[in-house]
Formats: structure tokens, sequence, C-alpha cells
């Protein structure tokens, strides 16, 4: 997809590959998803032959930009990147071996995989791939993740316009889960049982018509206007 400017100019192109049946012949045959796909053991390669509907997730093949000192760009490239990863999903991106990029990827939580690197860009200079898995309960770790990078640790609190729909109790369990706290860390926290916590925490789910933790954080980063 061409990425654009608030006035329609075409500042960048951006080539993200679903990952599912149909596509994976292709990716195997890729100079930059290929390596990665063939270091997979069989049982969680059978992970990703899902369905086109389905998507076990994206392989990020670029992301470019006619202007990598526009901040703007930068930040429409995350905005971009972050509207798959909320959806769940397996990620994977081997973008060219500069520093620069490795230290994006791994500050928004991709992690290196281990013993894996490929010379493809240029033949010689040994290029990492990196994966992000935010596939079921993974996907309330990484909501977590980003919360904890953008300082919103240490008592985060319920945006407003929900309170008045909780309990006091319930905004101190609501904020902890903010801050990416398990139920047994909640209740270490609040000295309370676990059993309590789960108590309240099905409660708040009921009250802010969530289905769990991931549609729950979610809700909470929009209404405190968290990009």
């Amino acid at each position: 997809m061409l990425l654009r400017s608030a006035e329609g100019e075409a500042v960048g192109l951006a080539v993200i590959v679903p990952i599912h049946v149909k596509t994976l012949d292709d990716l195997r045959g890729d100079l930059f998803a290929g390596p990665y796909l063939a270091s997979l053991p069989p049982a969680e390669y059978k992970q990703l032959e899902v369905q086109p509907l389905e998507q076990a997730g994206w392989f990020i093949r670029s992301i470019d930009f006619a202007d990598w000192s526009n901040p703007d760009l930068i930040v429409e490239g995350l905005f971009l990147m972050f509207s798959h990863m909320f959806r769940g999903g397996l990620f994977v991106a081997s973008p060219p071996p500069a520093p620069f990029f490795g230290e994006v990827h791994r500050a928004l939580g991709f992690q290196d995989v281990p013993g894996l690197l490929h010379q493809n860009y240029d033949g010689r200079t040994p290029t990492p791939t990196f994966v992000m898995d935010t596939r079921g309960e993974k996907l309330e770790d990484f909501l977590g993740f980003l919360l904890k990078q953008g300082g919103f640790s240490g008592g985060a609190a319920v945006p407003g316009g929900l309170d008045d729909r909780l309990t006091e109790r319930e905004r101190e369990v609501a904020s902890l889960v903010l801050d990416g706290l398990t139920n047994a860390e909640i209740a270490a926290e609040l000295y309370v049982s676990e059993i309590t916590v789960k108590k309240h925490v099905s409660s708040i789910y009921s009250k802010l018509s969530v289905k769990g933790r991931g549609q729950l954080i979610k809700l909470l980063v929009g209404k405190s206007g968290i990009a």
C-alpha cells in the first residue's frame, strides 16, 4: 500500500504480507521470510497453515519512506504496524542490517530469532530476523509492554468517563490491569485472595462490556488517548 501525507502526497510504501496457507509457498521462496520459515519445526510451521480469512500473522516485507528524517512519517509507519499487531498474530520482519532498524524493532517488542542470520541483502552482511507473537493471550502481554514503554507503569489511572461505572475497589483492580499485572500480582498488591481479584475482574468485564483483558486494556488505552 502507498503511504500518503495529510495532503495526499505519496510519501512511502508498505508491503505487509498475510501469513496463511495460500501465501506460505511464496514466503518460503522470499529472500527475507524464507530463512525464518525454513528454521521452524514442523509443528510450529503447521500452525501457520490456516485459511486466508483466519491469517496466522503477517510478514513485514518492507516499510519505506521518501524522507526517513521526517518524524511524522515514522509515526505513521508505527501506527500502521500497530494496527496489524492489535489483531493478534505472529509477526516476522527482517529489515536491512542497519543498527537503526534493529533498535526500532526491539523497542517495539520484537525479539531476535536465536541463531538465525542470513546475508541476503548484500551477500556478506549478517542480518537478523525479528519475531513478535501476539496470538491468543500473548496479545495482553504485548499491550502491557506498550503501556510500560509509554511510561504507564506504577499506578496508571482508570480514564475519566469509566470511573462512575466501577466501584472504588474495581477502579484499583482496573488500574493494576492497565499496569500489566496478573491476577496473582494484583492479589498480592491489594492483600486479597486471587479468587477475590477474579470476581472483581469479572465484574469489570461485565460493566464495561469487554470479553477479556486484551479488550479491557485496549479500551483503557483508547480512553486514555494513548496511540
